[in-house]
């Protein structure tokens, strides 16, 4: 019933029927003292220090607490992926629950650093989540609104890698052919400032936020590779 509710309002742009007095400061999980999650022996290290937090240190508090969570969350699944174990599913329903409802409340200036942030949350969530899109579901609304937000935005408000991976949060969830073909330009961009010229380059800076290979590398891949070839080409053709 909860992911009916979110995919709705993330398709038509409604508020949800659930948790409409919400709190933002109730507590999100934590997972620290959570080793058997998966039947696991360590506990998941703390953050650190360096990573995705380095380009947070602008971003609303609220938001940067949730981007921990789901990034935390991520780290968790490629764990269970990786050892062959499965999610229990309390967490993944009380994840999706404590974070999405927060994203969807929260509420920021349009065309700022930290709407685009939420809206790639949001999008990026769609994808470990709901995961409709396979099934020709769309999510019409947000897919426009983020769109439109990225077109805003460039390395004067957040920095080149964080911005590639808002880029593709956006390709791997909500984002349809046309949306990313009007973007690749953007996308051509990005990845120009960051210096990447190979998918396993592209894997790293992705990485380096939150990115679930099982679920994301596929389609994330297909785009890069096609965006790297239409440059070549490119460059092929004004050639002397």
């Amino acid at each position: 019933m909860l992911r009916c509710d979110i995919g709705i309002a993330l398709d038509s742009g409604a508020k949800p029927m659930f948790f409409g007095n919400h709190s933002f400061e109730e507590p999100l999980p934590t997972y620290l003292d959570q080793p058997l999650l998966f039947n696991v022996e360590k506990p998941m290290a703390p953050d650190s220090p360096r990573g995705s937090n380095m380009f947070l240190a602008d971003i609303d508090d609220a938001l940067v607490r949730t981007w921990r969570v789901l990034s935390r969350f991520c780290r968790l699944i490629n764990r269970a992926a990786k050892s062959n174990h499965q999610m229990c599913t309390g967490i993944y329903l009380d994840t999706m629950a404590s974070v999405v409802y927060r994203l969807i409340y929260m509420s920021f200036e349009v065309g700022s650093a930290d709407e685009a942030m939420r809206l790639g949350l949001l999008a990026f969530s769609t994808s470990i989540f709901l995961q409709w899109k396979q099934l020709g579901r769309s999510y019409t609304q947000l897919a426009s609104t983020y769109r439109d937000s990225l077109a805003r935005i460039g390395p004067s408000h957040l920095p080149p890698p964080l911005l590639l991976w808002l880029f593709m949060a956006g390709v791997v969830s909500v984002f349809e052919a046309a949306d990313i073909e009007s973007l690749k330009p953007w996308l051509s961009a990005n990845i120009d400032l960051n210096g990447i010229d190979l998918w396993s380059n592209m894997q790293g800076v992705l990485r380096t936020f939150m990115w679930i290979g099982l679920v994301h590398d596929q389609l994330g891949q297909r785009v890069f590779n096609s965006t790297l070839l239409e440059v070549r080409t490119r460059l092929l053709n004004v050639s002397p």
